[in-house]
């Protein structure tokens, strides 16, 4: 633990660089919305589709948001690389809006659960281009190359807290209301992401580069799978990332049954369990600082 006090002193000192630059600032916080927004709806669908279906439905429809965005995640980065970034994470931001604001109208209209589903998919979809547009508008931003690494950091830590935080926000609001309102709060903090963005002044460099448009989209979509093919320590990466990805939809789905079926805890719970977690990840990657250049991580 020798080492600890001093980084976290480090990611303090990223904190006030970051917010010293307005654009930067407005990013940040942009980001922070979007990112405790998406955690927060997640847990909102899966309390919705396990009273509307139990576990199986849960399942289901993890599965059914996973797969479309996983298939459409190289082509949607693209769209980072072909036009600027600052509306591409605007347009992003209205696509959520309107689909998650969808939902919640259908919700609260006690419509047919398939409906909210497929909401639900189409918002999975669209939010892909968020991260990638979000990441690659950064350096237009950023004074400096200290500045940058200062917004890295800042960003890499919100997406952290945002695990703790927006299932925690959810059990909150579904423990005081239902699950109509919580899809509402997560169109509200989507709301509240946007109006950040427009706070934005994005420079010139955000416009993609001229040779960027002149590659075709299949060749620069398939320009990761390539490289992985190429690289065995990025296949055996990629693979760990699968496994990891389908043990969190398993225990995504074990959580809505244990927190309400075997804990007795309500939909609130839901959110409450998976926040637990997500404070279990926090504190892991707090003490994980404490290792960072003490020694190599691997051969």
């Amino acid at each position: 633990m020798a080492g600890l006090r001093p980084r976290l002193r480090t990611s303090a000192l990223a904190f006030g660089a970051v917010f010293r630059n307005p654009s930067l600032r407005w990013l940040e916080l942009a980001w922070t919305a979007s990112i405790v927004g998406h955690w927060a709806y997640l847990v909102a669908v899966s309390v919705y589709a396990y009273e509307q279906g139990g576990e199986r439905a849960v399942g289901l429809v993890f599965l059914l948001r996973l797969v479309p965005a996983a298939i459409i995640s190289p082509f949607a980065g693209l769209l980072a690389d072909r036009y600027p970034r600052h509306r591409v994470l605007l347009a992003t931001n209205a696509a959520r809006i309107g689909f998650v604001g969808a939902a919640a109208a259908c919700v609260l209209a006690e419509t047919r659960p398939e409906f909210v589903y497929g909401l639900a998919i189409g918002a999975a979809i669209v939010t892909t281009p968020f991260r990638s547009a979000q990441a690659a508008l950064t350096p237009a931003l950023a004074r400096s190359p200290e500045e940058l690494t200062a917004a890295n950091a800042v960003a890499s830590g919100v997406e952290s807290l945002a695990v703790f935080a927006g299932p925690a926000l959810a059990g909150l609001v579904l423990a005081a209301t239902d699950t109509g309102i919580a899809f509402l709060v997560t169109a509200a903090l989507l709301v509240v992401s946007s109006v950040f963005l427009l706070l934005v002044k994005p420079e010139q460099a955000d416009a993609p580069r001229r040779e960027i448009e002149t590659g075709t989209i299949a060749s620069e979509a398939l320009a990761g799978f390539r490289a992985i093919g190429r690289d065995s320590s990025l296949r055996v990466l990629m693979v760990l990332l699968t496994a990891q990805t389908a043990v969190a939809g398993a225990v995504q789905v074990f959580i809505v049954v244990a927190a309400i079926d075997l804990l007795d805890l309500g939909t609130g719970g839901v959110g409450y369990l998976n926040s637990a977690i997500g404070a279990g990840a926090l504190v892991g990657a707090v003490l994980s600082l404490s290792l960072a250049g003490a020694r190599r991580l691997s051969p």
